[in-house]
């Protein structure tokens, strides 16, 4: 790589950063606006630092999405690793028009506000499920237990998904996300795609109101292939259990921590909306975009960046960067400014964002009128995050509460 106003790439794979990416962040906001990094597995890359910069490289054509711009991994260069795993294989977050457009707009014909909005009693349902399980323990783990099950379930539900197989997709999307060996990873793919592709084949002949049969329909009508309308499935199935399983577990710490903030949307529900938004500004689940690719010699940020590298655009540094928001650091819901960047920009904009913030919607407010006394039962530097450049996750969250009965079915009271 050039020189930069860095003289080495910083390392974007220690300890310390997945501790507390927010400080290396803010040291490489200061120093320069586009900056050599080098993530998991010895890869280099350009990380954008600055919110002025990083939203406009997500609408910059001169990126290129798909893996056969990237020099190093055309090679063989690239280890197989979490995070690159998103670019090497075929599905829309790695596609670039026109192919990206014809996709998008077969899933936005799938996706639609309807059919989210449809979910919300049965959302209800679920979350008052999970706490009834949860709520006589007095302990749990709210990433396993509320947490991961909330939007895998409902990813399921939305396509699908017979019951008895959502646990083998949890373990493969575990995989695939958080440190399977190259060979795992590919197995844990194929596996997904062949459950997928029965689902589809089963679907066919009795189409439903539910997600896959709406891309059955744009299959049968030329829109995608086959094989386009599996990886579709297999993109929205990984990605939209894990990053809405990270904003809830993230959310929860952020209002643990903010004792006098949950005091207050507790008085006022209708600022959950706020909490949400102050929770994907602060602590985003996505923190560095998906990879893109100079698809040309350019000049970003004062740095020529040669054809074929690789460009990581740094949401969470954007979304604290102090030369667009007031007090970056500091965790508030008064903020009238929600142009945080957490689901992206663009032709390339979270199409799960409004699943996501419906989801959160209905879990936060559930959760803490539901659990009385909720607090950590672990010191918060004994939590952990999971090992990713691009996501930004607890591993656990353990908490405890004073125990409640569930209610029965006739009013009295239960132990569950």
């Amino acid at each position: 790589m050039p020189d930069s106003s860095l003289d080495t790439p910083t390392r974007l794979d220690t300890d310390a950063f997945v501790a507390d990416p927010h400080a290396v962040f803010a040291e490489l906001r200061s120093a320069a606006p586009v900056v050599p990094v080098t993530i998991t597995g010895g890869i280099p890359a350009w990380l954008i630092t600055r919110y002025a910069l990083a939203r406009e490289s997500l609408t910059d054509d001169r990126m290129a999405k798909g893996v056969e711009h990237w020099r190093a991994f055309q090679a063989g260069e690239i280890p197989l690793t979490g995070d690159v795993a998103v670019a090497a294989r075929p599905n829309i977050l790695a596609s670039d028009p026109p192919d990206h457009t014809r996709l998008r707009s077969a899933l936005a014909s799938a996706f639609t506000p309807r059919r989210i909005e449809a979910l919300r009693p049965w959302i209800h349902e679920l979350v008052t499920g999970l706490l009834d399980a949860v709520a006589p323990k007095g302990a749990a783990d709210l990433v396993a237990e509320f947490a991961l099950p909330i939007p895998l379930t409902v990813i399921c539900e939305l396509f699908g998904i017979p019951e008895q197989q959502r646990s083998r997709i949890r373990a493969w999307t575990e995989v695939l996300f958080h440190g399977g060996e190259p060979a795992q990873m590919r197995e844990a793919s194929d596996e997904i795609d062949n459950m997928l592709g029965e689902l589809v084949a089963g679907r066919r002949g009795q189409l439903g109101d539910d997600f896959t049969s709406a891309l059955i329909r744009a299959q049968e009508r030329g829109d995608i292939t086959a094989s386009e309308l599996v990886t579709l499935l297999r993109t929205m199935l990984a990605g939209g259990n894990e990053t809405t399983a990270n904003l809830l577990g993230n959310a929860v710490l952020a209002m643990l921590a903010h004792p006098e903030t949950l005091a207050r949307v507790r008085a006022e529900p209708d600022r959950w909306s706020d909490v949400i938004e102050e929770v994907l500004r602060w602590e985003a689940p996505v923190q560095n975009s998906i990879w893109r690719f100079a698809a040309t010699d350019l000049e970003i940020g004062g740095v020529t960046i040669p054809q074929g590298d690789a460009i990581i655009i740094g949401l969470s540094p954007a979304n604290r960067d102090e030369r667009r928001f007031t007090g970056p650091d500091r965790f508030d819901i008064d903020r009238a400014d929600h142009a945080h960047l957490a689901f992206g920009r663009g032709i390339h904009h979270c199409i799960g964002a409004p699943l996501a913030r419906l989801e959160a919607g209905v879990a936060l407010p559930a959760l803490f009128d539901r659990l009385p006394e909720l607090r950590l039962a672990v010191p918060r530097e004994e939590l952990r995050h999971h090992r990713s450049t691009i996501s930004r996750g607890l591993v656990a969250l353990p908490v405890e509460f004073r125990p409640t009965p569930v209610a029965g079915p006739a009013g009295s009271e239960a132990a569950g």
